[in-house]
């Protein structure tokens, strides 16, 4: 067997659990912009989420073409649709790899479920802004010119709708 496809998927691993690594902190940048309403941060930590979700999406790609490749040399009689995992190639390498194999693969779970976590916090915390915006919304299109709960008379006042939308058309 060549270890050279071990060291490949090595090295794709560990791009792997590098880049979640600075997902994670990039999430929790985001978090802290949504928190201190700080749009100017907000976009600047976006565009670098952005940037590292290609990046995800390139080391995956490798990490794929490695497994694919160890697939077919390890396991030549399995169906194409039936993926390897990684413990099932750590079973063929040797020492270190098979180490390393086993431990970044743990590493890369780990990363990637703060990753999942950070990002359920974001949504909430932006669901929560914008539940924020659209009860500001509703107040400025419903804005009502009420000078009182009463009338004159002591009759309750009808409420006069004189929204902000209104009054702009």
């Amino acid at each position: 067997m060549d270890n050279r496809y071990f060291k490949q998927l090595i090295n794709a691993m560990t791009n792997d659990v590098r880049t979640y690594r600075d997902l994670k902190k990039i999430l929790q940048d985001k978090f802290e912009a949504i928190k201190t309403r700080d749009a100017a941060r907000l976009e600047e930590v976006t565009t670098a989420h952005d940037a590292l979700l290609r990046t995800v999406a390139a080391n995956t790609t490798r990490r794929m073409q490695v497994l694919d490749v160890l697939k077919k040399q390890l396991f030549p009689n399995r169906n194409e649709a039936v993926r390897v995992t990684v413990t099932e190639i750590a079973a063929f390498a040797t020492e270190p790899d098979k180490g390393k194999l086993l431990a970044l693969k743990s590493m890369l779970y780990k990363e990637a479920e703060k990753v999942q976590s950070l990002n359920r916090i974001n949504n909430l915390a932006v669901k929560k802004m914008l539940g924020h915006l659209d009860f500001i919304f509703k107040a400025i299109v419903n804005f009502e010119n009420d000078n009182g709960v009463y009338n004159k008379n002591g009759d309750q006042a009808a409420a006069v709708s004189s929204g902000l939308i209104d009054a702009i058309a």
